[in-house]
């Protein structure tokens, strides 16, 4: 009888043992896949945090230059229609290119925690420089097609009459966006 308790203590005691390291090991798994995964975002973040950011850059120096968002003459709306078309096509093309990267960075940036500031100060900065493109390009979209319908009102007049009615620019590609939800948008022009 002694024997049979001190195997049942033995088997009880080793039981224990192995329930608890089990779930060590367990723990030290999960926290190295963790890791794992916490460096290959920061990683990949960062990496791409330079492309994004250089992207972003070029179509903000190509907002700065455009010529899209001057007022212009009724006469200069015609002629300058079908650049401005173009100009605006280019542009959302070259948005789109940096919105899908900046959609699978702001994704990774949600699954990664706030451990590394240096990665968050980034994941900040891809946020409103995307949400900055993304509706500086929808006020201009909004803009060009104001001017063309003020100029398609024009036409009708005795002064216009000579002048042919233009297609507003059609985009639903992109809507205004607010990533932060403080209300404000930022880039919007209007």
């Amino acid at each position: 009888m002694k024997n049979t308790r001190v195997v049942s203590l033995i088997m009880i005691f080793i039981a224990l043992f192995l329930i608890t390291t089990g779930t060590t090991i367990s723990f030290i798994e999960d926290f190295r896949v963790d890791a794992q995964e916490t460096s290959y975002l920061n990683s990949s973040i960062s990496t791409n945090y330079g492309i994004f950011n250089l992207k972003a850059e070029e179509i903000k120096t190509r907002f700065e230059h455009s010529k899209i968002l001057v007022k212009q003459y009724y006469q200069d709306i015609y002629t300058d229609n079908k650049a401005n078309n173009l100009e605006i096509k280019s542009l959302e093309n070259a948005i789109k290119d940096v919105t899908n990267l900046g959609d699978i960075l702001i994704e990774q940036c949600g699954r990664v925690g706030t451990y590394d500031s240096r990665i968050t100060q980034k994941c900040d900065i891809i946020r409103k420089n995307y949400e900055t493109i993304q509706n500086a390009f929808v006020s201009l979209v909004e803009n060009h097609n104001q001017n063309i319908k003020s100029y398609n009102e024009w036409t009708k007049t005795d002064m216009g009459e000579n002048y042919p009615q233009l297609k507003q620019y059609d985009s639903n590609t992109f809507k205004y966006v607010d990533l932060d939800g403080d209300g404000e948008y930022l880039g919007k022009l209007l």
